[in-house]
C-alpha cells in the first residue's frame, strides 16, 4: 500500500510539474485544451493516494490488535483475522483502485482533447462521464461487499439471496 500510495503521489507530481511548468511544445497545448481533464485527473490520483494510505494504515491497525492478542492470550485472534480477512477490510483499496484508473482516464481524455474537437469543446460532461460510471458502478459493489463480507463469493451470494426472495410468495391481505 506504501508503494500504491507512493507512485499515486509520484505520477501527480510528474504531471503537473511538467505541464504546468511547460512554456512551449505539446504539454502547453495540452494544458490549453485539456486543463479540466488534468485538473480532474490530478485531483482523483491524490484521492488514490490517500485513499491507499488509509488502507494501509487500517491493515497496520488489525496488525497491531492482532499482535496484542497474541502478546495477551490467544483470546480473540479468531475474531481479528476473521475481520482482518473480510471484504469490508479491502474497501478502501477498491476506492483508491477506482480513483486511480478513473485519473488515468482523465489523463487520457486530456491527450484525447488534442486531436478530438468535440472532446475539448464538451470538457465537462467528458470529465463527468468517467467519475459517474465509476460511482454507479463502485456503489452497489462496495455495499454488496460490506453487507456479505464474510462470504466466500459475495456477488454470487447476493444474487442466490435476489432469487430466494422472487421465489417467496407474497401474503395477501
Amino acid at each position: 500500500m506504501g508503494i500504491l500510495s507512493t507512485f499515486c503521489a509520484a505520477v501527480l507530481v510528474l504531471v503537473l510539474d511538467r505541464i504546468v511548468s511547460a512554456d512551449k511544445g505539446h504539454l502547453v497545448e495540452l494544458w490549453a485544451k485539456g486543463y479540466l481533464f488534468i485538473i480532474v485527473g490530478s485531483g482523483l490520483m491524490l484521492f488514490a493516494a490517500l485513499f491507499f494510505y488509509r488502507q494501509r494504515s487500517l491493515l497496520a491497525w488489525y496488525y497491531g490488535q492482532i499482535s496484542l492478542c497474541i502478546a495477551k492470550s490467544s483470546e480473540g485472534i479468531a475474531d481479528w483475522l476473521r475481520e482482518s480477512d473480510s471484504w469490508a477490510t479491502w474497501i478502501y483499496y477498491r476506492i483508491a483502485f477506482a480513483f486511480l484508473i478513473v485519473a488515468f482516464v482523465e489523463y487520457g481524455l486530456a491527450l484525447l482533447s488534442l486531436k478530438i474537437p468535440n472532446i475539448q469543446k464538451c470538457q465537462y460532461t467528458y470529465a463527468q462521464l468517467p467519475v459517474w460510471t465509476a460511482i454507479i458502478v463502485l456503489t452497489p459493489w462496495l455495499w454488496i461487499l460490506s453487507k456479505y463480507r464474510y462470504e466466500e463469493s459475495p456477488i454470487k451470494h447476493f444474487v442466490t439471496m435476489l432469487r430466494k426472495r422472487r421465489r417467496r410468495p407474497r401474503a395477501r391481505l
